[in-house]
């Protein structure tokens, strides 16, 4: 989805903003923006704090502390996912 920021510039890569909205993608998230733009908020019966958690003791995704707050890298998520995408073609092709 493409839309355009208050200077003209065309944002090509949004994310639900958690009202029903969409907001451009930071370079550094926050867990809650990295829980809306892993969409792990729109799962039924799973904490998704846990499962974003679980994610980065496993060692599949980075987390940096600034402070006491823990942040993504959107370049570190995107390779998660992608990652997640090669063993699952990996996986179906056996």
């Amino acid at each position: 989805m493409a839309e355009n920021n208050n200077m003209g510039i065309a944002l090509t890569e949004v994310m639900p903003d958690g009202q029903g909205g969409w907001q451009p993608v930071p370079a550094l998230m926050t867990e809650a923006e990295t829980i809306r733009f892993l969409r792990l908020d729109v799962e039924d019966g799973t904490d998704p704090a846990q499962t974003l958690a679980r994610y980065r003791n496993a060692g599949q995704l980075v987390a940096i502390k600034v402070g006491r707050w823990n942040r993504y890298r959107r370049q570190d998520v995107e390779d998660f996912l992608a990652r997640k995408s090669e063993q699952k073609q990996r996986t179906m092709a056996q």
